[in-house]
């Protein structure tokens, strides 16, 4: 709230260090990391249609990235493009879908172009968001759930006052099997050369937050 600006630009930053340390072959950052359960959604309406009545209008479940989020999670970009160095606070505002949100508000056609008024929107007031690509789906409470829409937006136009950085590490030549644990001391040191007072929380591999998604599941097994 105090600094918005400062905000996406540390993360922006870091993303685009930790994205170049040998070893990372992405980084970004995200709102509502997949499988955690944090989940965060509101509604949105078509520009050009008809506007929804009250309790008709149509959700989606929203996230905030920064830096190469969608290739550090291995999420695949199925038309159109992710974010870049267009989007900024002070340019047209844009969003990314999931496919779900394409195949149900724009079947038949291209959701590239189509622009969405978002609710959950806190940064950019009641002024309209170009999409600018469709990403695969992602479960982001639980493997079981249902799919549901799912809207992205970069952090550079809508600072987000919490997030998670996600690093792929590279396998080593010869499909040996990743550690990605081994690049986290130069990822702290990335931390502390931008700011020596912020220190890295809860840190985990995906596999662990996979595995605590289904805990209840495997203890009904067990």
């Amino acid at each position: 709230a105090r600094d918005g600006p400062g905000w996406y630009r540390f993360f922006d930053q870091l993303t685009a260090r930790l994205d170049a340390l040998p070893g990372v072959v992405a980084a970004g950052g995200v709102s509502s990391l997949p499988l955690s359960g944090a989940v965060e959604s509101g509604n949105f309406s078509i520009e050009g249609r008809p506007r929804p009545a009250v309790g008709e209008s149509p959700n989606a479940e929203y996230s905030v990235v920064s830096g190469d989020y969608f290739a550090a999670m291995g999420i695949r970009l199925l038309s159109g493009r992710t974010f870049d160095g267009r989007d900024r606070s002070d340019t047209p505002g844009v969003v990314i879908v999931n496919r779900e949100l394409a195949r149900r508000h724009f079947p038949g056609t291209s959701a590239i172009g189509q622009r969405l008024r978002t609710g959950f929107d806190f940064s950019n007031g009641a002024a309209p968001r170009e999409i600018v690509g469709v990403v695969e789906d992602v479960k982001q409470t639980a493997l079981d759930a249902e799919t549901n829409p799912a809207a992205y937006v970069p952090v550079t136009q809508m600072p987000y006052p919490f997030m998670s950085i996600v690093v792929r590490a590279k396998c080593a030549a010869g499909g040996a099997a990743c550690d990605p644990a081994a690049v986290l001391p130069s990822v702290r040191r990335e931390l502390g050369r931008m700011d020596a007072t912020l220190a890295l929380s809860d840190v985990r591999p995906l596999s662990s937050v996979f595995a605590d998604s289904i805990a209840r599941q495997r203890f009904s097994m067990a």
